[in-house]
């Protein structure tokens, strides 16, 4: 009778086994919040890796899509009076566009409707004021070594003459976009992918 009212009385004690398993689980939930603290610090990092990479990208193509060569007194009169900086800035990212789809198909699109809807989300128009024919191939300009054909034509009053132009894709790494041609056909650059030329009887 005594050591039942002993055995009542003494304090229930653990066994080893109990207690190893408790500090195995405790270590299992410490390592699992150590591991989701890791993986949400990582997929933060990558994600302010993307954002600033995304950024950067994003402000050198902004500033290379607006850069008007300012220091000709020509091209700064056609650029306002053609809105030029926002006229490249569109055609820009049809050249972005073209040049993607040669880079995943290995040739240059047939037509400029091709670009349609994985490049482009619609056909490239005449963005230009006075603008009267955009012209695309997937060959060379002839006169140059451009690996394809972009040009805008449009006209505009002269003193005595109907004065032609016209807005080329030629970017300035080719030797014969930089021609400076003569008082009947002028080239001016205004950036590092674009010319004018202007064409007149005078």
């Amino acid at each position: 009778m005594e050591f039942i009212e002993k055995d009542r009385v003494a304090p229930a004690n653990p066994s080893e086994a109990s207690i190893a398993q408790e500090s195995r689980l405790r270590k299992r939930k410490s390592f699992s919040k150590a591991i989701l603290l890791i993986l949400c610090a990582t997929q933060l990092l990558t994600a302010c890796c993307c954002i600033i990479s995304y950024a950067r990208n994003w402000s050198r193509e902004s500033q290379s899509l607006v850069v008007i060569n300012w220091d000709d007194p020509f091209v700064a009169e056609r650029a306002k009076q053609f809105n030029l900086s926002q006229v490249i800035q569109q055609y820009d990212q049809v050249i972005i566009a073209i040049e993607s789809y040669h880079e995943g198909n290995g040739t240059y699109p047939s037509e400029l409707s091709a670009l349609v809807p994985e490049y482009l989300s619609e056909v490239p128009g005449i963005y230009i004021r006075k603008g009267e024919r955009l012209t695309y191939s997937p060959e060379p300009w002839a006169e140059g070594l451009t690996p394809f054909t972009f040009h805008i034509y449009g006209h505009y009053p002269g003193l005595a003459f109907m004065h032609g132009w016209m807005l080329y894709y030629c970017p300035e790494q080719f030797e014969s976009c930089n021609d400076p041609g003569d008082r009947h056909y002028r080239q001016y650059r205004i950036n590092n992918r674009w010319i004018w030329i202007n064409r007149s009887a005078l």
